[in-house]
């Protein structure tokens, strides 16, 4: 049984970029700080596995109280803030 993941993609050719995707914890595991723990894992393996990585770009909801909190305490910063817009197609004018 998997209680928790966290995904990393390093796109090639990305001059010391990498994108963390997702982290997340199913829900009868939350609340034991498993989140932080397979981050900061992550975190270890790239910078033994990538040394060259030198910026890390994650993204949360607003209302993600925990992740946020896992990311400030993991020592990621706010860079900026985006909104997301969604619409059925048919409601759209033509």
């Amino acid at each position: 049984m998997i209680a928790g993941f966290t995904e990393m993609v390093v796109p090639a050719g990305a001059a010391g970029r990498a994108a963390q995707y997702d982290t997340a914890v199913v829900p009868e595991h939350r609340g034991r700080r498993i989140g932080i723990w397979v981050k900061a894992g992550m975190l270890r393996w790239l910078a033994a596995e990538r040394p060259e990585v030198r910026e890390i770009e994650t993204d949360n909801a607003g209302d993600n109280a925990h992740m946020i909190a896992v990311n400030e305490e993991l020592g990621f910063r706010v860079e900026r803030e985006s909104m997301e817009y969604q619409a059925a197609a048919a409601d759209l004018p033509a």
